[in-house]
């Protein structure tokens, strides 16, 4: 028998849900929170609209035959979409459109507008500036928000948010209460079975661990069959161990079905792991839209550059069709991003580690010039690789410190190598781009 609601359910309303809809109707609506005990979310709660409560609930009504569309289609877009919280903006003419069936991750530092822009999806904040396109459709503008439960989008919080006093199918079933009881026991059933959790249906959510809770909001979430799924930082409470496991689980279950789904992370190689395409951000605004190898090999701009990945930074000139460095003289093949071709004209010249090349110095195969002279400071394995401090010898300056990775480093530490970098592997811009 599916649980019903009951008076002790109903007090639990009224001290969590105080009914503060913007929109001056009133919800009888439960809104899923993870820490209902803690101080934080009893403040947050109060300040919950309906569209809040609603979203949070997981209400997809399913979709009307007449509303479908072709699945070739855009499946959400943010178009020209701005957002302030009071004086500070957050979203700045942010337009993205994440295809159908693809998974997309929202990567960047945090504050730089990741999560607004899933709040916004979801009908969690009305939009200010622009518009929302769910599967070719307009659920909302300035003047027009169409209920975040009639927009086919569902959303896995960071913190799980589940209901403390409620079982595990009591909290899944929890968003399906507009179905016949049937159907709503079958997709229930059948959710928590697509997740692995089909014998835990009378356990509570302190009796989980935090892998099981993750693998339940992920039930919770699919249960009304989203067009599409938003995860905001999902697997960032789990350790490392944990982490990868449920990652992996939860990405073969999307997959598997096809679910178009946007996930925020700051973790950069979180995002190259799990992506089709990634959307990086920077303060408020889409710096680089492509896949994790178009990011990482080839940057548009500094800050791209710097953050997918680790980079080594350095400092040149141009001349002629190359540009100085304390590494020598290293040809381009195109002009640097964001820069006028003017010889002396100043920019950062950036470096993977894995692209340096170490030999011994004054080695057979050094050529007919000695290549840059580096200290080995330190040389640490790290298993399929050798990580290799180095300090370049800069007769103009201090040494520059360096970061190789080799599959096994020729030099010892304390001793100097000759260090080169592969032809046509480093990044070039302006000197001012050092966002």
């Amino acid at each position: 028998m599916l649980r019903q609601v009951s008076g002790a359910d109903m007090d639990f309303v009224a001290r969590y849900d105080p009914m503060h809809d913007v929109d001056g109707t009133r919800s009888g609506t439960l809104p899923y929170a993870a820490a209902f005990e803690t101080d934080r979310f009893h403040r947050q709660v109060g300040a919950w609209s309906a569209s809040d409560r609603a979203a949070v609930l997981g209400h997809q009504a399913p979709i009307a035959a007449s509303d479908d569309v072709s699945l070739s289609r855009t499946a959400l877009g943010w178009h020209d979409v701005g957002h302030r919280f009071r004086r500070r903006r957050v979203l700045d003419a942010v337009t993205l459109d994440v295809r159908s069936g693809e998974l997309l991750c929202l990567l960047g530092p945090s504050g730089c507008g990741k999560t607004t822009l899933l709040r916004l999806a979801a009908g969690l904040e009305p939009v200010q500036v622009g518009s929302i396109v769910v599967a070719g459709r307009v659920v909302a503008g300035p003047r027009y928000g169409l209920a975040p439960e009639r927009r086919g989008v569902g959303l896995v919080f960071q913190d799980y948010a589940l209901f403390p006093h409620l079982s595990v199918f009591d909290n899944v079933a929890f968003g399906l209460s507009g179905l016949p009881q049937r159907e709503r026991r079958h997709r229930t059933e059948a959710a928590l079975e697509r997740v692995g959790m089909a014998t835990y249906t009378e356990a509570y959510p302190h009796m989980l661990s935090g892998g099981q809770q993750q693998r339940v909001a992920l039930a919770r979430a699919l249960a009304p069959r989203p067009r599409v799924l938003l995860l905001d930082e999902p697997f960032s409470g789990l350790d490392a161990g944990l982490r990868q496991q449920v990652r992996d689980d939860t990405l073969d279950i999307l997959r598997s079905d096809g679910i178009t789904t946007v996930m925020v992370t700051h973790d950069a190689e979180e995002a190259m792991l799990v992506s089709d395409r990634i959307a990086l951000m920077n303060a408020g605004q889409i710096v680089q839209v492509g896949t994790p190898q178009a990011l990482y090999h080839t940057p548009q701009s500094a800050f791209a550059a710097g953050f997918i990945g680790e980079i080594n930074r350095l400092t040149g000139h141009l001349r002629g069709c190359g540009v100085d460095t304390v590494l020598g003289h290293l040809r381009l093949a195109a002009t640097p991003c964001g820069c006028c071709h003017t010889d002396g004209a100043a920019v950062d010249v950036m470096v993977r580690p894995e692209r340096l090349r170490l030999s011994v110095a004054g080695g057979a195969d050094k050529g007919p010039l000695e290549p840059p002279l580096a200290r080995v400071e330190s040389v640490r394995s790290v298993g399929s690789c050798t990580l290799v401090r180095l300090a370049v010898l800069h007769p103009a300056g201090d040494p520059v410190t360096l970061t190789a990775r080799v599959p096994i480093c020729p030099v010892p530490a304390g001793k100097l190598a000759s260090v080169t970098i592969e032809p046509g592997c480093t990044h070039v811009f302006a000197g001012v781009d050092r966002q």
